[in-house]
Order: structure tokens, then sequence, then C-alpha cells
């Protein structure tokens, strides 16, 4: 294979194209991933990641280095604007915790983008994956598939030019050369103004809205005492959010007046209108206005900008089912509740599994067609939310608060559920925000392993390595009509051989950990690494989380994570099983 020739070409270096690439690249497939921009461009954008990416995240093993230089933002404090002897004063409410629902990571994480970016490309690097700065697309074509096994060819300028010859976002602005990529697909996650959408005209349906902000990562000297925390402040120049950061740093979202820029006619604030200079003035004077009669001194200020927000959606995800956009290509809105990089990645997680399928034979292109069916759907959703939070930031920041507790499901991406082909019982008995329910994420659960007592999470259990994984819950095994039924199973499994091979098979049993060995499973299940126990010792028990701890149960999880099946274990035939798999 050389170097003109790969499974998948990804435009876009941000978090929804790392993690597209690392996802393919996990799942051995030749990918290619190039950017526009020159390595070391300073930007803004995306600072943090929600529970159900921290998850995700976890799933890939790249977790621990970024929670390593990461901040974890815990609380949430609201300021209100009250009159008091003639003055204004800004009240602080009572502080309340920012997550409210049950999850192993039960807060956000906050860091730079360029340490979020950071982290996804050198998983990306030592996966294999091929990484290329200041490099755009000039051109597409899709050729027949009968013509090529690489039907999709891409020109590309590779760009070259001294440092001041870059535009306000790091862009190089000289071609030095031009050259052919040939790919079996195209992803476009190269954001909101996206090449690779307008190039195939894909439209965005939605609105403009005429909502204007600043933002600004900086560090400040001041006598607010909530810096560490998440602050929604009503002040009389609009509405203020600050969200921690890394070391001292705080990023500052602060409401601007129209009278503070001009739009393009796309809804695009119009930078030529007003110089970076100038945008830095003016956010930083209108925090400051805000803020009063907190002073705040700004000691170092890393980067800013000001934006318009739409909320639109992408009319379709896909053209030929070849070429797909994720992120901000296909859907756009506010920043303000912390979607746009987890929406973003939660897309790119969500297809990556699907292409690597298809690529290595294991399943039809119908199933792409599966990810425009469960995330666009998601996308409406988003942008649903979006306009209910900005209504409630015209209000009063309890209003915010009350809505963000109230969709914690969602926004901390634990809510988020799926209806398609690969989902079966999507109305499942087993029903509950935190049960084993099909087409939701597997929820987090302490287990055992039998063999060594180790203490673990059922998460841990599905790690992202492109397999599917298959979880039998056959009940207290003492009981001889449950070792019966596990048995019965194992048999139904070994008419499964041939479809198992793309998954990865555990049992838990409703057990202590001294009541049972795990030489006492069937054979074909008996592996030490792969027999836990729920322990009945902590209060969340898996068997509970089922519904019905009496009942044995099967569950097919997806290779992202999401439960595909929950079937009672005596009404498990391993046909159903290989004709769902041939079915892919």
């Amino acid at each position: 294979m050389n170097d003109t020739h790969f499974d998948v070409l990804v435009v876009g270096m941000g978090p929804a194209g790392l993690m597209c690439a690392l996802s393919l690249a996990k799942a051995g497939i030749r990918t290619k991933i190039i950017d526009r921009r020159a390595p070391g461009t300073q930007y803004g954008n995306a600072d943090g990641i929600q529970p159900r990416t921290a998850e995700i995240w976890d799933s890939y093993g790249i977790l621990k280095r970024f929670a390593e230089g990461s901040v974890p933002v815990h609380a949430m404090v609201t300021y209100n604007p009250e009159v008091i002897n003639g003055e204004l004063k800004l009240i602080r409410s009572h502080p309340v915790r920012s997550i409210v629902v049950d999850s192993r990571f039960p807060h956000e994480r906050t860091a730079g983008i360029e340490y979020i970016e950071g982290t996804l490309r050198e998983a990306l690097l030592e996966a294999g994956g091929s990484v290329e700065f200041s490099t755009t697309p000039t051109n597409v074509e899709v050729m027949p598939e009968s013509q090529s096994d690489y039907p999709v060819k891409v020109t590309l300028e590779k760009l070259a030019a001294p440092m001041d010859n870059r535009d306000d976002d790091g862009v190089l602005n000289q071609a030095a050369f031009t050259e052919t990529i040939q790919a079996k697909y195209l992803v476009g996650a190269d954001g909101a103004n996206s090449w690779v959408r307008r190039f195939f005209e894909i439209p965005l349906e939605g609105d403009l809205t005429k909502s204007v902000w600043g933002v600004a990562d900086v560090i400040v000297d001041a006598n607010f005492s909530d810096c560490r925390m998440k602050c929604i402040i009503t002040a009389p120049t609009g509405t203020i959010i600050t969200i921690p950061r890394e070391g001292e740093k705080i990023r500052f979202y602060v409401q601007m007046s129209l009278d503070d820029c001009q739009l393009t006619s796309d809804g695009r604030v119009d930078k030529s209108y007003l110089s970076s200079e100038a945008a830095r003035h003016k956010v930083i004077s209108r925090i400051q206005a805000g803020m009063s009669p907190f002073e705040v001194k700004f000691t170092e200020v890393f980067w800013w900008t000001i934006f318009a927000i739409p909320q639109r959606v992408a009319k379709q995800f896909s053209v030929h089912d070849r070429v797909f956009i994720v992120g901000d290509a296909c859907h756009q809105h506010s920043p303000k509740a912390g979607q746009g990089a987890n929406a973003a990645m939660c897309d790119s997680h969500n297809l990556g599994w699907k292409l690597a399928h298809v690529i290595k034979g294991w399943a039809s292109p119908n199933l792409l067609r599966t990810y425009e069916v469960e995330r666009k759907g998601y996308a409406q959703q988003l942008i649903n939310f979006d306009k209910e939070i900005s209504e409630t930031l015209e209000r009063d920041p309890e209003s915010y608060e009350r809505v963000l507790h109230r969709q914690n499901m969602f926004t901390s991406g634990l809510g988020v559920r799926y209806n398609s082909m690969l989902i079966n019982q999507p109305s499942s008995s087993h029903e509950g925000e935190q049960g084993i329910t099909a087409g939701r994420y597997l929820p987090w659960c302490p287990i055992t392993r039998l063999a060594d007592w180790d203490s673990m999470d059922m998460q841990s259990l599905i790690i992202f390595d492109g397999l599917w994984k298959l979880l039998i819950l056959p009940g207290d095994i003492r009981s001889p009509n449950n070792l019966a039924e596990l048995a019965r199973t194992e048999k139904e499994l070994t008419r499964c051989v041939g479809v198992l091979k793309h998954a990865s098979l555990y049992t838990i049993l409703d057990n202590r950990e001294d009541e049972v060995q795990w030489t006492d499973v069937p054979r074909a299940l008996r592996s030490w690494k792969r027999v836990f126990v729920s322990g009945r010792k902590s209060s969340l028990n898996v068997y509970e989380l089922l519904g019905d701890s009496k009942l044995g149960s099967l569950v097919l999880v997806r290779p992202d994570g999401y439960v595909s099946m929950v079937q009672e274990l005596s009404q498990f035939n391993g046909d159903e099983l290989t004709r769902f798999f041939l079915g892919l």
C-alpha cells in the first residue's frame, strides 16, 4: 500500500476529526487526517468533556492522561443583581452540584483545546494514524465502485508560507504543491464552515439567531471568590458564564450587543469589521462592566473571539454512502451548556466502528445508514435543548440552573438513546434512567473478577477495540436450574462461533466471591479473566439494573458501548443471534 491510498481520509483535526481517526486506527483501519491549520496554532473553541465523553475516553485508554492536565468542575453557583441601599450588588445563591446524575465520572473536566486535541492526536499517532497539517482539499470525485476499490478521489493542496502569511485562524495562505489521495471513505470534520459540506451542497436547516457572545481564556486578579466554580451571572449588561480551567486559567463567556459587531449574510461575525485587538478590548470591557461591583483585573489574556450563535442541523449527514460529515459540520449551536465538542466526538465514536466493520467485511454498507438515523435524531434534540437553555439565559440564572439539572441526563450524555436496526427491543421491559436498557450506553456498576477478587467496573469490560461484547448473566449458579440454563446457553453459543469471532464473551454471576469458583461455569465460558460476580456488597448491583435479579439475562453491547439487545436467558436462541450479526 502506498501513501496515496487510504481506507478513510478525515478532513479536520479538531476533536471530531481526531476522535474519528482514532476510532478507525484502533480498529486497524488505514487512516489519514489533514487540517488546514499550521502546527502550533493558538485558538480556542471547546474546553471540556462531559461524563459520557469521559466514559468513552476511558474506553479508549486516554482519560487518565487527559485527567493529569485538566481540572474537574464539581460545583455551580448563580448570581443575581439586586439594589441594596441604592447600590447595585451581585447576590450569590446557594452553590449546587453541576452534575446531579449517577456516573463513574460525576463532573465535567476542562482544559484548553490544545490539550484536548493533543491527547487525541498523541493516541492517534500511537495507534498508527497519519497526520498532516497545512493541507486542504480542493476537489472531490466519487467514482463508481466498479472502477476502483478506492472510489473517493480527493485533490489536496499542501500549503507553505512564513509565519506572517497566516490568517487569523493560523491558516497558511500560499499553495506549495498538490497531491491526489484515493480513499474508500471521506469524513468531513472541518467545522461549522465545513468545506466538505459546502462542496457537496448539503444545506443547513434551522435558525440564524442574532445572539452574539464574546469568549476569552484568561488569568485574573479579582476579589471574586468563585473562580473555581462554574458561575452564571445575570448582570445589567447581559449574562456572564465563567468556567474554571487548568492551572489558574478561567474561561469567560459574555453576552455582547449587536452594536459590537456586524454579521455576514450567513449569520457569522464579520471579522473584517473588527480587528483582533478591537475585539479583545470589547470582550474584556464587557466582562469587567458585567462583573461590577467585583473588581476583575486581567493579568493574562490567552485567546478571545466574538461569535454569533446559529441553531442548525444539516439536511443529510452523508452523500453516496461514501462521504460523511460529523461535529459542527452537521450541527451548530451555542456553547452555553458545554455540548459542542462532546456531541462532535460522540458523532465520530458512533461512525468510526461502523466504517471499520464495513471496510473489514464484517457488515454490509447498509450499516453506515444507521449513523445518520441515530445521530441526526440526537442533533435535533440538541438544537431543541439549546433553544430552551438560551431562553433561560434571557430570564434569570436560577432558570438556567433548573433546566440544566432537569436535562442533566441529556447534557451529561448519559441519557442519549438510539433507536435503529441495531437496537433490538427498543421498548425493553428493563426501563429506567440507570438500568441496562436497549438503546442506551451500558451503565457503570461495580463487579469483582472471581479468580483473584479484583474489584472492577462493568464498563471496564467494554474497552474500545472494535469488537462487540456479550454479557451472560445467569443469576446465582448454586441454583441447579440456573446452572442448567447456563449450560444450555453455552451450547447455543457454540452454534454461533462464526459470528462470535467479532465479539468478546463475559459471564457475570449473582454470587459473592466466596460462594463459587470461576471453574464452576461451563467449559466454553471458563476463562479466569472473563468470569465475574456481582459481589452483592454494593448498593448498586448489576442484576438490579436488569430489573429482576431472579431472571438470567443476556446483554449484547455494540463496539461503541451502547446496548443492542437485552434478552432473558431462557429465551436465548443461537440462530437468532447469528441472524442478527449476518444482517448487519
